[in-house]
This record gives structure tokens, C-alpha cells and sequence, in this order.
């Protein structure tokens, strides 16, 4: 029996009043996406732009037959607008990670929704903080080590809900890929997180058991 997913707006379009957002979902159309589906992929013509709905969207480059998970999109989140705003090709591929319902609006529409300035504000508060958080990520990448650079992404997959109850839903080859490494160093620096009590990993679930002290690690 499957649980169905509330269907939420998605952040961006929080500010539209009732009338707008009508407006909107007459020039968007719905589209689902099955787990494991490949919404596009890197190098196509960008002419669309995705809110989620529902479901679960990560978003990957590939190079020499590796991959690197560059963002996990939840529901009320966005994605797709880099290529409509450059008008080159797509960066990077994205795919539904379960079943997913996206609201999806085309580029003349998106052209239109610039016009309106909270949505652009909105979209640029978005965009800046999507910018900060990859220069923390090639900082890590340049000065952590494989502990500070695992406990840094497990706090920010969790989110802001700063309690010990959080967890992941991910494999090992998941978060691999995510923090870009490889199993076996991974392994290691998961087995010592979890000795000194801070997660716990069981059945592809990761559970933060010290918030606090896991964050201070991924600060370091």
C-alpha cells in the first residue's frame, strides 16, 4: 500500500496571492515522474523550469564513469532555472529518486514570471544561497578531511531541524557519491563517527545521535 505525499507549494511560489497563483498553474502543467526517471539530462536544451510537488529530485554530473551528486531537491524546492536565465545548455542531469509530481512551467512563461519582483527577489535570495553553500563546498573539498567533510554533509542533508531525531534515508553509494569519494574511505569515517556516539547506521537509515558536536566536526 503506498502513503501519499501532502502536496505543498513550492517555496518560490509561497508569495502569490490565491488569484496569481492560479494565473500561474493555468500557464504550468503537471507532469509525474517515476522513481528513477531521468527528468533531463547534461547538455540539453534548457526550456524548462520544475517546482516539486512531491517526491524527491537529485540533481548529478558524470565524468570518467563516476558521478558526483551535486544537490538533493525536496518537495517545495526548485530547479531548472540556471539554463533559462544563461540560455545555454544544461549543467547537470536530474532524477526522481521516487515517485515524483513536479509543477512544470516552460520558458515563456518563466520569462513572464520574472516580471513579477517578488518572484524575481525570491529567486534571487535562491540563487545566493545555492552559490554560498557550493563555495562551502569546494572549501571542504579543498581543507576538510574525509571526517569533517562527512559530518558537514550529513548536517546539511538533515536540515534545519537542529535535533537528535534526524535522520537519512540514503546508501553508502548515495552519500559517496554526494560528498564525492568513494565507499572505503567513507566506511571508515562513518565507523568512527559512529564509535564516538555521534550516528548511528542501520537498513540505509543514518541517524544524527549529537547534533552539536557533529556540527562542530563539519565546522572545523
Amino acid at each position: 500500500m503506498l502513503t501519499k505525499t501532502p502536496v505543498r507549494r513550492p517555496e518560490i511560489f509561497k508569495h502569490l496571492r490565491d488569484s496569481q497563483l492560479r494565473r500561474l498553474m493555468a500557464i504550468s502543467k503537471p507532469e509525474n515522474c517515476k522513481a528513477g526517471e531521468i527528468i533531463f539530462s547534461a547538455h540539453d536544451i534548457g526550456d524548462k523550469f520544475f517546482g516539486v510537488e512531491s517526491g524527491r529530485v537529485r540533481i548529478f554530473t558524470q565524468a570518467n564513469r563516476r558521478e558526483k551528486t551535486l544537490a538533493y531537491i525536496e518537495a517545495g524546492d526548485f530547479f531548472g532555472e540556471m539554463a533559462l536565465l544563461d540560455g545555454k545548455h544544461r549543467s547537470a542531469s536530474a532524477q526522481a529518486l521516487v515517485d515524483t509530481k513536479l509543477m512544470v512551467v516552460n520558458k515563456t512563461a518563466f520569462r513572464k514570471l520574472l516580471a513579477d519582483t517578488d518572484f524575481t527577489i525570491k529567486l534571487l535570495d535562491t540563487l545566493t544561497r545555492r552559490l554560498r553553500e557550493a563555495d562551502r563546498e569546494i572549501e571542504s573539498l579543498l581543507f576538510q578531511n574525509m571526517l569533517g567533510r562527512l559530518a558537514r554533509a550529513i548536517i546539511k542533508l538533515a536540515g534545519p531541524e537542529k535535533t537528535h531525531k534526524a535522520s537519512l534515508h540514503m546508501t553508502l553509494r548515495e552519500l559517496a557519491n554526494y560528498i564525492g569519494t568513494t565507499r572505503e574511505p567513507l566506511s571508515r569515517a562513518m565507523a568512527s563517527l559512529k564509535r564516538c556516539g555521534l550516528i548511528d547506521y542501520q537498513e540505509k537509515t543514518l541517524q544524527i545521535k549529537n547534533y552539536r558536536r557533529l556540527a562542530a566536526i563539519g565546522q572545523n
